[in-house]
């Protein structure tokens, strides 16, 4: 096998183990949640706690 083609090989490679983490990776918790103090994270949890209530949007289009 030529080098060209182990390198395309080993590219193929790392880009499927990489991809294949990205997509295996757990979503992003806030262990901070109550304590966060930047404008907006107060008007954000609200924003939060009304879609969860009515259901969050499952289509582009509502």
């Amino acid at each position: 096998m030529s080098w060209a083609k182990r390198f395309a090989v080993l590219i193929a490679a790392i880009a499927s183990v990489l991809s294949v983490s990205a997509v295996n990776s757990p979503a992003a918790h806030a262990a901070v949640y109550n304590s966060c103090s930047i404008d907006g994270c107060s008007d954000a949890a609200s924003a939060n706690s009304t879609w969860s209530d009515l259901g969050y949007p499952t289509a582009r289009s509502w």
